[in-house]
């Protein structure tokens, strides 16, 4: 690939010319690797990146045909009934726990799973292939014929990621840390994620793994605490801007309005957008203007600015939460107190 790509900066060939040029190359080496020499070439030259999102958009696809697949096989074999049970947790459950550390499956959609398998085996067990599963997924002590729910077992396994990786301080859990940061920097709130109200800041969080564990857990009642660095005030009297909107009440759409303006602007506390002595807000950050007079310790997510519209509602909204009069130089109604951050991350 380096020699091919010396000449690259003079040449104009295109897609399909240089593809051409790649198959004499691809034709020996790939057997080598131990790949189909016509694999297909869309799939050779696809990043990596999509190949793991494809396999996570698949995990349900993989579990339903791995449930199916072992419900066939054991319909046609004749089993003692009192051997189908045990069967059941020695090997398709441990088939199906296999992905679920990455799938975020809901209970429902892992019960319809799980029925595949149960259609064929409950008969076999002597029960009724329509048992009621509450009951199918009993423990003994309740009556229940014992068999661990595949949604308590994905929950396990979510627990158990969350807490060795993290604990253990593995690659895994230095980017579960790195991932539980973003989100926080993303919401600008006062809380790690997985400490916030779903319903209150859910909207602000892209989806990611670690978001859909958070609504799986808060469902539950389970709650798990980490000690990362908070979002840090620079002043006395300072307060996160975030949860002085939450505090308002606002609505849930304008609270994505309000938070995309202020990672626009690339802010977190009041201090960030008033002027040196705590007094007024600054004209810039009123405006909807990135600015560069104080260095940011974060590193932000691109973003985009957002309409004329979307600044009148964080101005109404900066108004409600800060200001004491609608004069044209925005006085604070408290101003903030001395400055506790360091000279350096000024410019």
């Amino acid at each position: 690939m380096k020699k091919l790509e010396y000449p690259m900066a003079l040449t104009t060939l295109d897609a399909q010319q240089w593809t051409d040029i790649m198959s004499p190359v691809l034709q020996v080496c790939l057997p080598k690797a131990g790949v189909c020499r016509n694999f297909p070439r869309d799939v050779i030259f696809a990043p990596l990146s999509y190949h793991k999102a494809q396999m996570v958009a698949k995990a349900k696809d993989w579990t339903d045909g791995k449930a199916k697949d072992w419900a066939e096989q054991l319909r046609p074999n004749l089993l003692h009934k009192y051997d189908v049970l045990p069967l059941i947790k020695s090997t398709i459950m441990k088939k199906l726990e296999y992905p679920m550390a990455l799938t975020t499956l809901d209970a429902q959609q892992r019960t319809d799973i799980m029925s595949l398998v149960l259609q064929v085996c409950l008969p076999k067990a002597g029960v009724c292939h329509n048992f009621p599963r509450d009951v199918v997924f009993a423990p003994l002590s309740y009556q229940g014929l014992g068999l661990p729910h595949p949604f308590g077992c994905q929950v396990f396994k979510h627990l158990e990621m969350l807490l060795q990786h993290m604990a253990n301080r593995t690659k895994t859990g230095d980017y579960m840390e790195a991932n539980i940061q973003a989100h926080q920097l993303e919401t600008g709130t006062s809380f790690g994620l997985l400490q916030q109200v779903y319903t209150n800041t859910a909207i602000l969080a892209s989806d990611t793994w670690m978001k859909r564990v958070w609504h799986e857990l808060e469902g539950l009642d389970i709650y798990v605490a980490y000690d990362s660095p908070a979002l840090s005030l620079r002043c006395t009297d300072d307060s996160l801007l975030m949860d002085l909107f939450i505090n308002l009440e606002v609505e849930q759409e304008e609270l994505l309005w309000l938070n995309w303006c202020r990672m626009f602007l690339q802010v977190c506390t009041v201090s960030d957008i008033v002027t040196a002595d705590g007094s007024f807000i600054r004209r810039s950050a009123w405006n909807g203007l990135r600015d560069e007079c104080c260095r940011s310790p974060y590193q932000w997510p691109r973003t985009v600015c957002t309409t004329r519209q979307h600044w009148d509602l964080w101005q109404t909204t900066l108004s409600r939460a800060l200001l004491a009069s609608n004069g044209p130089h925005h006085p604070l109604q408290q101003p903030l107190g001395p400055w506790t951050d360091r000279l350096e991350d000024w410019n």
